[in-house]
């Protein structure tokens, strides 16, 4: 089982990965993809408005590695290629368009083996990170697009709301029921 944790920045996509990993592991062999950007910035490498080519493509190798690598009952992914798609498929940034158009069908091929995707909606105030901007419109401008892209390319997607607790519940009753 995999599933993606998706979403604007600042929603509360790791915190919600990291319960659920504890919540699962006493009856289920889980794992936690961390989120690839984290990854990058570690690197050295820039993200978000800042991203070149050396970046995108570290984060579509690094991804796929730690799918390819991780051995576990249920998969917990904090973003995806999709999010990846999501913040540069917008044309202010210096990654070349074939580039661009290569992760949308790597995007569909996401989508065809994992088993959902969680969106996570904007309900509270930015929990603000060291990777993305502070700024609540542009989160509002991502979410919109998650809205969107979710929908475009057809994946199969729970929308989880409310508490941490409330958020858990519906994404167990998902993988059990």
């Amino acid at each position: 089982m995999h599933i993606v944790l998706t979403g604007a920045h600042g929603v509360g996509k790791t915190t919600l990965g990291e319960v659920l990993v504890s919540k699962l592991a006493s009856n289920h062999s889980v794992a936690l993809i961390p989120e690839t950007a984290r990854e990058l910035v570690r690197l050295g490498l820039k993200v978000n408005e800042e991203m070149n080519e050396e970046g995108f493509i570290s984060y579509i190798q690094l991804y796929l590695r730690a799918v390819r690598e991780t051995n576990a009952e249920i998969v917990i992914s904090d973003r995806s290629l999709f999010d990846l798609y999501l913040y540069t498929h917008r044309g202010n940034n210096p990654i070349r368009h074939s580039y661009i158009e290569m992760l949308y069908e790597l995007v569909f091929l996401e989508a065809s083996l994992v088993d959902f995707y969680v969106y996570l909606p904007i309900e509270f105030p930015m929990m603000a990170d060291t990777i993305r901007p502070p700024d609540v419109s542009f989160q509002k401008q991502v979410d919109d697009a998650a809205v969107k892209l979710l929908k475009e390319f057809k994946m199969k997607t729970v929308e989880a709301r409310g508490s941490i607790s409330d958020r858990c519940a519906t994404i167990i009753r998902r993988l059990t029921g």
